[in-house]
């Protein structure tokens, strides 16, 4: 069976979106408090403290997530509808096969007894052909005897 590649999850949605809304609020959005960043040697990423600003930003957040969430059963609701129509259509289909088997089987028997008729008829008028054939040699004979 050849690989197929998924689709990403929709956990790995969600953490995308959420990454991207958040370097969208940092990079675009007003923050109340100042942004500062420390390094020190342990960790050489620099620290981020946020202070206030972030409730619009959990808001979008929450709205993301609900908008996903409603996404998410749509798409399961019309899985789930492909599903059963797939499930129906394979069934009709087998159904169908089963139905074109039993009718060439049919044919073919009825083609079968066909041909037992036509060669016992061939055999009836074979043999008719033959009866006919002697009464009128028969009769002919009967003919040049009586004028003789």
């Amino acid at each position: 069976m050849a690989s197929v590649e998924l689709e990403p999850t929709t956990a790995e949605l969600y953490r995308d979106r959420s990454l991207e809304l958040v370097k969208h609020s940092l990079l675009n959005s007003t923050i109340a408090a100042p942004l500062t960043s420390t390094m020190n040697a342990s960790n050489p990423l620099p620290q981020f403290n946020l202070d206030v600003g972030l409730t619009s930003s959990n808001n979008e957040l929450q709205k993301m997530l609900i908008d996903e969430r409603m996404r998410c059963e749509h798409h399961k609701t019309n899985y789930q509808t492909l599903k059963a129509e797939h499930t129906r259509l394979q069934d009709e289909y087998t159904k169908s096969q089963n139905e074109l088997k039993r009718q060439l089987i049919e044919k073919q028997t009825v083609q079968d007894k066909f041909q037992l008729m036509l060669a016992e008829l061939r055999g009836e008028l074979l043999d008719k052909t033959r009866e006919m054939e002697e009464l009128k040699a028969q009769k002919l004979f009967e003919i040049i005897n009586f004028d003789s």
